[in-house]
């Protein structure tokens, strides 16, 4: 049997519940983003997201936004908003 971090993650098909931010706490992100946070120990990212969407969203008000980290063989971390 294979260990698939991931499993569990299909429970996730739709927000019910929403979680602020410490680091920003004017944003929220869904349950299935605490999961995936709480599995990889990743509340840095979430709070990575939220201190760039307070950057981003001064003066343009964003309800939803993909965020994409880029790692590369010599670690560089790349991190991109798209609104």
């Amino acid at each position: 049997m294979t260990d698939n971090k991931l499993d569990g993650l299909d429970q996730f098909t739709k927000a019910t519940k929403w979680h602020r931010n410490q680091a920003n706490p004017g944003v929220f992100y869904t349950d299935g983003a605490k999961y995936v946070a709480d599995k990889f120990d990743a509340h840095w990212l979430l709070d990575k997201i939220a201190r760039l969407q307070r950057q981003f969203t001064m003066d343009l008000p964003i309800h939803h936004q993909v965020s994409t980290l880029s790692i590369d063989e010599n670690g560089y971390k790349g991190f991109d908003l798209l609104p």
